[in-house]
């Protein structure tokens, strides 16, 4: 019913049920005027319960005492949804005629008409489509109209339906949001009157979905014959292969549709077509549940039955994993290759053994399939039967000579593999017929190693009792099987209590110093943990071991370490109780407990630490941090409060590391906040310094942490503190480019102290390193301010720093800020224009000229701009300062012009040079030493200058100081140079 329990509904409802139009109207007419649009729990109204039973007079009168018309339940239903899923046309008319909103839709985006056309109301959609806007309009899963309709079990009404669509112009290629279209839906329910009238009125016959399935596919898929053969009849393409690459036929074998099949082979459909993975639709009719069929038509139509698909399995292995013993002997009987592989090796026994069907193991084996054939890792069909517990499928393979001590490429048995899979039926099995449970495989380990940690102690039990003695032995990287049992996911410990039953030895340690305690509680086992605690202190005493022992127990023990760091506080809590560890061991590294639980924020360990003496100020010999350094350093707030709540000494919070840093440097550095409010509120000092007399001021400065920087200046810290550079935070902030913390420091510094305190040792400002960085936006705020905007100190100035950082934008600034001009006045040993030829920096040179700045002046050295680009190679450079008429003959202290630096090492700087200046007088000039151009060019092995300078005209005559011609300063020394000239004196001419 629409309302549930309508005796408990309100007695209009009631009546409304009844259709009792007399009773409805006494009702209405002696009650109150809002009853009428009554809602029930769901929302759903009067009128809704008249329209879903079909009382059209009931109807009306509602109507006409003010029901509302598009009242809509909880699901966005209005009564005309209700009135067209039953096929209600005359009540469907009196809503209608009441202004009925067609357009209405439910929370699925559905309207009337789509409700209608899935219910097959002719008659309702005769009076809703010429009221309706849009005739292909669609849901809010993009459903069609018509796509509604191929859910109806009558296809005359269906028919109907369709037609009436189509005659209003129904679009019957539109596509929901797979792209399924109207025929996609047809031909999957074999509706093929529906077929014809979406063809003939223009659907294509082959039209693709996403995935891109064609009609043919879908029906195909639920088995339409009927539908299937007229799609065929209308050009539908036999062998279209879907985004899988499957065709129809592909589809059939799959849902076991054996007609299908048949028809599509005798359409012409390819029997051996490939999808994606390389299978046929025999490997899919051998493999699918209802298969059978479609592997016998297939086969009878010439199938190949060893194809292999790209990972190489044949039909033959895919009935094997399915355990498809009627189609297995088919394929063998039709020639199928019986040990036929795959790309893993495996053949058909191998996969039917892996997956237990032991009636098609029997059926191989009696056809002559290998049971000793080794897969790429070295398995055969008896390993993989033992590995999954498979009993009968063993026995078999056993019965037809499969060998006992086969192994795979890690030198395990199929015992390894028994014990691994821990049935012991399979174990027992293997041992009495003969199989070695005393052999190792390649790392070491025997059958006993694998079958601990299983969720079946059969395997073990059956095991220790035939050889116990080797229950303590180690493989090959120290491991006992005790060991192994700790490290595995046994929290009960049934492995433990058997193993120790039995004799092992808990204090047995493998190649890394590791035992039994310290798997067992990085695992985190109590209840194990203190069986083989207990055990080893009885050992320990009874046998006096070599292990150093005390009141408290082992020092220096590691579990507790370990423990700590897997942060098993219940674990922990085992172990301390017994008071045989030292709460403050150190493990390798030199980490103690509290440390490693720290370090992880584990803070119920590091209360549980504490409570049981652990020191907080414990130090790591090698680094010297404590627990409280871990903790600040990775933000572990809860634990860093928990450890400064337990020191006892007022300063702990400053205790410092072997960098003397201390836990509020680390924590700045790292930009925890919340740490580092914690540690200020303790009392930590801000203007303690490191080894390198960085406080955490510096800190905040490097890191660009605002916060940090915020609360250590509310803290009081020194602005103006220095290292051992004599840089000040404003001196790093500027120098990282954090323009935001370099903010807040400019705002504390004050304009007292002299314009020196803001000089390091080098002489460098804040400015400069700004500079230095092209940190644009600190240059910026640093002119700003009145105590950073001076340009005083390094000769090598701020407008030098710009030009090696090539920061257009910082030179801007400061050129915005007159330094040229000040530059001028003072003795500056290297010009701001040398550093941006040095640069190759030509935006910032370009600007420098047009300022006014002389492109001829000298260093300290007397090298020009040009010299310095020349020696640079900077070509860009070079053209720049020739647009300004650059003087080329000028020479430095050594006589050098910018021709010969260029010869030194810069190949394209010599090609520019003798392009653009007049290279008669430049050409053969000598320097202090006599050299010409191309006496530096040919001792520097610089052909192509060489080439240039002899095409030009260059003197190969002229002599250096030591009497040497271009020729002879190719020699290596003055030595090799005279000998080389005693040779040539005496040779004769050449003819």
């Amino acid at each position: 019913l629409l309302f549930r329990i309508p005796a408990r509904q309100p007695h209009l409802v009631q009546a409304v049920f009844k259709g009792d139009v007399d009773e409805v109207e006494e009702l209405l007419s002696n009650g109150s005027p809002e009853e009428v649009n009554y809602q029930d729990a769901e929302r759903r109204s009067v009128l809704h319960a008249a329209a879903f039973c079909g009382f059209h007079q009931v109807a009306a009168l509602l109507i006409s005492r003010g029901a509302r018309v598009n009242a809509k339940d909880n699901k966005w239903v209005t009564p005309l949804h209700r009135a067209c899923s039953v096929g209600y046309e005359k009540t469907v008319e009196v809503l209608l005629r009441h202004e009925a909103d067609v357009n209405a839709r439910d929370k699925f985006w559905q309207t009337p008409l789509h409700v209608a056309a899935a219910n097959n109301a002719v008659s309702c959609a005769e009076l809703i489509i010429p009221l309706q806007n849009n005739n292909g309009v669609s849901s809010h899963r993009d459903n069609a109209l018509m796509h509604f309709l191929f859910c109806s079990l009558v296809p005359t009404a269906l028919c109907q339906m369709v037609e009436l669509l189509l005659q209003n112009k129904a679009t019957c290629n539109f596509f929901d949001k797979r792209d399924r279209r109207a025929i996609h839906w047809a031909a999957y329910m074999g509706h093929t009157e529906v077929i014809a009238l979406l063809v003939s009125h223009g659907a294509e016959v082959n039209v693709r979905d996403k995935d891109l399935y064609t009609p043919l596919h879908a029906a195909a898929a639920n088995g339409r014959l009927s539908a299937l053969r007229q799609l065929l009849s209308l050009g539908a393409e036999v062998d279209a292969p879907n985004a899988s690459g499957n065709t129809p036929l592909h589809v059939a074998c799959l849902n076991g549709k054996e007609d299908i099949a048949d028809e599509l082979l005798v359409a012409g459909a390819h029997s051996s077509a490939l999808n994606c993975r390389g299978q046929t639709p025999l490997h899919y009719a051998a493999v699918s549940t209802h298969g059978a069929g479609c592997l016998e038509v297939l086969i009878r139509k010439g199938a190949g039955v060893n194809q292999q698909s790209d990972d190489g399995r044949s039909p033959l292995h895919m009935t094997a994993i399915h355990g498809r013993f009627t189609r297995a002997q088919t394929l063998l009987e039709h020639g199928a290759r019986v040990d036929a592989t795959d790309h893993a090796g495996c053949t058909a026994l191998h996969v039917a053994a892996r997956h237990g069907h032991d009636l098609l193991v029997g059926s191989l084996l009696l056809v002559g399939a290998s049971c000793d054939l080794h897969s790429s890792s070295g398995m055969t069909p008896l390993h993989m039967a033992a590995l999954g517990g498979f009993t009968e499928c063993c026995r078999k393979l056993i019965q037809s000579g499969a060998k006992l001590t086969s192994r795979d490429n890690k030198g395990r048995t199929a015992v390894h593999y028994a014990a691994f899979g821990g049935n012991p039926e399979t174990l027992e099995l293997l041992i009495d017929s003969g199989a070695d449970y005393t052999s190792c495989d390649s790392y070491g380990r025997l059958p006993l190693h694998y079958s601990v940690g299983g969720p079946q102690q059969g395997c073990l039990s059956r095991l220790l009792y035939l050889g116990g003695a080797e229950v303590d032995r180690p493989d090959s990287e120290g491991l006992t099987a005790l060991q192994l049992a700790a490290s595995s996911q046994d929290p009960e410990g049934r492995s433990l209590a058997a193993l120790l039953s039995q004799g092992a030895t808990p204090c047995l340690r493998d190649h890394r110093g590791f035992g039994p305690l310290h798997c067992l509680a990085a695992a985190g086992h109590p209840m194990s943990l203190g069986a083989v605690m207990l055990l080893t202190m009885t050992v320990l005493k009874c046998f006096a071991r070599r292990t150093r022992w005390c009141e408290r127990g082992w020092s220096g023990f590691p579990a507790l370490p370990c423990q700590a760091l897997g942060g098993h506080w219940s674990c922990l809590e085992a172990l301390l109780s017994k008071g045989c560890l030292e709460v403050d061991a150190t493990e390798e590294h030199g980490w103690s407990p509290l440390a490693l639980s720290a370090l992880r924020g584990h803070s119920q360990c590091v209360r549980l630490l504490l409570q049981h003496g652990a020191r907080t100020l414990v130090r790591n010999p090698r680094t010297g941090s404590t627990a409280l350094h871990v903790a600040a350093a990775l933000g572990q707030k809860e634990c860093l409060e928990i450890l400064i709540s337990s020191a006892n000494e007022t300063s702990a919070v400053d205790v410092t590391d072997n960098s003397s840093k201390t836990p509020l440097m680390l924590a700045v550095l790292k930009g925890h906040v919340n740490c580092v409010e914690l540690l200020l509120k303790s009392g930590a000092s801000v203007d303690l310094a490191d080894e390198s007399k960085r406080t955490a001021l510096f800190c905040a400065a490097f890191s660009g942490n605002e916060r940090c920087a915020h609360l250590l200046l509310k803290a009081g810290a020194d602005i103006l503190a220095r290292d051992v550079l004599g840089k000040t935070p404003l001196h790093i902030a500027a120098a990282v480019g954090n323009a935001v913390v370099l903010a807040s420091l400019l705002k504390q510094c004050s304009d007292g102290d002299g314009c020196d305190a803001l000089f390091d040792a080098q002489g460098f400002t804040p400015l400069h390193w700004a500079c230095q960085g092209g940190h644009d936006s600190c240059v910026n705020r640093l002119l700003k301010h009145s105590r950073t905007n001076k340009f005083y100190g390094n000769s090598f100035s701020p407008l030098h720093c710009a030009a090696f950082a090539a920061s257009l934008a910082g030179w801007m600034l400061l050129l915005g800020q007159g330094v040229l001009l000040l530059l001028q006045v003072l003795h500056v040993p290297v010009s701001a224009l040398h550093a941006a030829a040095y640069d190759d920096s030509v935006l910032c040179l370009q600007m420098l000229l047009k300022e006014g700045a002389d492109a001829n002046t000298a260093d300290y050295r007397s090298q020009t701009p040009l010299m310095m680009a020349s020696r640079r190679g900077s070509c860009k450079t070079i053209e720049a300062l020739l647009e300004h008429k650059v003087d080329f003959l000028v020479q430095d202290q050594n006589g050098n012009t910018a021709l010969h630096h260029a010869c030194l090492e810069a190949k394209a700087a010599v090609a520019t040079i003798l392009e653009k200046a007049d290279f008669v007088k430049l050409i053969n000039m000598i320097n202090v030493h006599m050299k010409t151009a191309l006496h530096v060019a040919a001792s520097n092995g610089l052909i192509d200058a060489t080439q240039a300078l002899l095409l030009k005209g260059a003197d190969v005559l002229a002599l250096d100081m030591n009497g040497h011609t271009p020729a002879l300063s190719c020699a290596r020394s003055n030595e090799v140079a005279e000998c080389l000239a005693l040779i040539l004196a005496v040779m004769p001419p050449s003819s």
